[in-house]
């Protein structure tokens, strides 16, 4: 494994950490990458489909009773819904909010229960009424969030938040290390791991003991998915997952959940994945793809000689000589080391848009451009803030 390599796995490392139900899930599960993160643009898409979809299911929230105790816990249970005013940023005219009550443990018909969140966006075609549950990635991503910045579609969008997220009665977050992010950055990063590392186990002590943390795995956020479903009284329902909610997308086709007709899987993390090694050669190979793409345009070939080759040297420099970039006005300073260039640059390339100032950015760097490397401090700063790492 190169130098490059190396530095991915440790952010792979980062990544699983950063989740603070990761520690929790049996044995079926990894610790995927962090709460509201996609998996690169190089990852794959896959539809099934397991029926043709209906257009009679209507997408109005309705109330159902609690499972009762002596019912077998082998079925699926419709979640007591509650609607709710919305957060601040998630109201709109066709938005509506709730909480659904499903049981803890969804294999025990007498389990307690929890409240997890939901958000429904309504459709705008009458004629394609067959809704999508949308679940975001993770663990530990809010599938509520995406509904500020998802448009309208001509079907019902249902946002089924995971167990510790959202505005559910849960909260799974460390505010312990999301006090400290930005200050990490002033850090050198060996000294900013070890003080993320311990955030991270205050985080946990904290949370042990928790019933609804300890219950929580892939197969009970699956059942919570189909009860959410159930309860809004969808009969037929598709499911779309993205990085982490694929991994829920399949277990709930594995169980075959009761009026689930089709799934799309986007940027598919099955449950067998070595998370670890495959972030780190994923993102290896999208730079390596990048290089090439670079080596073929003339103007970026011409503004810098390899990006591959570029960033790897890079790395060796600034871990020797780290650039210090100062921001002023009582925003701490950041340390771009050669592991921070590695972290930011594998952060670009969860977005289309800025995987493509990936060359530019570099050859700033290495032309020890101020600005450039102010700008690549300020945006890694941003997306290490709006992804949990």
């Amino acid at each position: 494994m190169n130098r490059r390599l190396a530095a991915v796995a440790l952010v792979a490392a980062l990544a699983a950490a950063s989740c603070s139900n990761a520690t929790v899930f049996d044995s079926v599960d990894l610790a995927q990458t962090p709460s509201s993160s996609k998996a690169p643009a190089t990852t794959a898409r896959a539809t099934t489909t397991t029926a043709s979809p209906p257009t009679t299911t209507s997408t109005a929230p309705a109330t159902s009773g609690a499972p009762a105790a002596d019912s077998d816990p082998g079925e699926s249970y419709p979640a007591e819904i509650e609607l709710v005013d919305c957060p601040g940023g998630m109201a709109g005219p066709d938005i509506s909010c709730g909480l659904a009550t499903v049981l803890i443990k969804a294999d025990e018909a007498d389990s307690p229960t929890t409240k997890i969140s939901f958000v429904v966006m309504e459709g705008f075609d009458p004629q394609l009424s067959t809704p999508v549950a949308v679940l975001q990635g993770g663990p530990g991503g809010a599938s509520s969030d995406l509904s500020t910045w998802f448009p309208p579609r001509e079907f019902a969008q249902v946002f089924v938040d995971q167990r510790g997220t959202g505005f559910g009665t849960e909260d799974f977050d460390c505010p312990e290390i999301d006090e400290i992010t930005i200050d990490l950055l002033a850090l050198d990063s060996d000294t900013a791991l070890e003080q993320e590392l311990g955030a991270y186990s205050t985080c946990s002590v904290r949370l042990a003991g928790n019933p609804v943390l300890a219950a929580t795995n892939t197969a009970a956020m699956a059942a919570d998915v189909e009860s959410v479903m159930a309860g809004l009284g969808h009969d037929r329902w598709v499911v779309y997952g993205v990085s982490y909610g694929t991994t829920i997308a399949l277990e709930l086709l594995r169980r075959s959940a009761k009026g689930l007709v089709a799934a799309v899987i986007d940027g598919v993390y099955p449950p067998d994945l070595d998370v670890d090694v495959a972030v780190a050669f994923s993102a290896d190979h999208a730079i390596d793809i990048i290089d090439s793409a670079c080596r073929a345009d003339q103007g970026c070939s011409g503004v810098i000689d390899g990006v591959s080759s570029t960033l790897d040297r890079l790395m060796n420099e600034l871990d020797n000589d780290p650039i210090v970039v100062a921001e002023g006005g009582g925003v701490p300073n950041t340390i771009l080391d050669g592991q921070r260039l590695a972290f930011f640059t594998f952060l670009m390339l969860y977005s289309e848009r800025e995987v493509s100032y990936v060359p530019w950015m570099l050859a700033g760097i290495d032309r020890r451009n101020t600005e450039v490397a102010r700008w690549t401090a300020r945006l890694g700063s941003s997306n290490m803030s709006s992804s949990s790492l």
